[in-house]
């Protein structure tokens, strides 16, 4: 079973080179579990970038 935490996350998300490199550990979800924490944290992370991001817009 593999467990990453929400920065690994973030970085697949924003398709970095870190991000790159978990990919495989990420896509087998199979062996994959995520804890409500960390599905948490990347929400929160997500909506402050996006928050951001808006108000840099105006």
């Amino acid at each position: 079973m593999n467990i990453i935490d929400s920065s690994c996350w973030i970085e697949y998300l924003m398709d970095s080179e870190i991000g790159a490199s978990i990919a495989p550990i990420v896509e087998n979800t199979v062996e994959l579990i995520v804890p409500t924490i960390t599905l948490y944290e990347v929400h929160k992370k997500l909506l402050l970038f996006i928050m951001i991001t808006q108000k840099a817009c105006r």
